[in-house]
């Protein structure tokens, strides 16, 4: 490309013929900017969104976790309860207490003689889901004024059927049984005035019940019978019996 340029001489006007250069530029080439794509907008945008699908992964996966230990947590529960539930079911009573004391060495405070207790133990419950029988074993029954053992036994063990009603004997032999000083205290006070005495009976032992066939579970239990009225009454000129009837209901833990 040609331009033409004059200038002027003395005598006249000379025309000049020139090359444009490629050193010269347009004004739109000198305007116009390349577009520049920043790669760090482009990474951070990834990560924005990468890290939003990590959270909501994370948050489903907390989510999942929460929901099968929940369901665990309630399956645990519910057998847990519904199994205390059947075995609470069960009630116990001391239906009869009797201690010949023919012997009774007031001074000397020794029990002599057998002591005879009658359980009763009746199972309310009429459905299982778990089981339909339920067996108490290696109990160990006693005998307490306050929290002072008088005497101990152990107590057979014994099946309890649903809607079932049993009676279990134990005797604690009690020859020459020694007592502490506030227990001769209790008893020789009762002797003498033929008042009243209470007694508390306790039974400490197992309880297995079976969910399915083939296999059992088991749980500890303590049965509580709170304040046992026990009466000293003549039934011939050198004996006495040291006799409780009708005691309510005892309490029942299973743990």
């Amino acid at each position: 490309m040609y331009t033409t340029t004059s200038s002027k001489q003395e005598g006249g006007y000379t025309s000049v013929a020139t090359q444009e250069t490629d050193q010269i530029n347009t004004p739109l080439e000198t305007e116009v900017k390349p577009c520049l794509h920043t790669p760090t907008t482009t990474i951070n945008m990834d990560q924005e969104a990468g890290g939003n699908n990590r959270g909501f992964d994370q948050f489903m996966l907390a989510l999942l976790v929460f929901m099968l230990g929940s369901c665990m947590v309630y399956a645990i529960a519910d057998s847990i309860m519904h199994r205390n539930d059947q075995i609470l079911e069960h009630d116990f009573m001391v239906d009869k207490l009797e201690v010949p004391c023919s012997l009774l060495n007031v001074s000397n405070m020794q029990l002599n003689g057998n002591w005879n207790i009658t359980m009763m133990v009746n199972n309310r419950s009429y459905k299982s889901k778990l089981t339909k029988d339920f067996y108490y074993e290696n109990s160990v029954i006693i005998i307490l004024y306050e929290n002072n053992i008088i005497s101990a036994t152990t107590l057979p063990g014994f099946y309890q059927g649903i809607n079932n009603t049993k009676l279990v004997d134990a005797t604690f032999a009690s020859e020459g049984i020694p007592t502490d000083e506030y227990v001769s205290g209790a008893i020789s006070r009762s002797w003498n005035s033929k008042l009243p005495m209470f007694v508390n009976v306790k039974i400490l032992g197992w309880v297995k019940y079976f969910p399915g066939e083939g296999w059992s579970e088991k749980c500890r239990m303590t049965i509580s019978c709170w304040d046992v009225k026990l009466e000293f009454y003549p039934t011939t000129k050198d004996a006495t019996i040291l006799s409780g009837r009708g005691s309510q209901k005892c309490e029942v833990n299973i743990y």
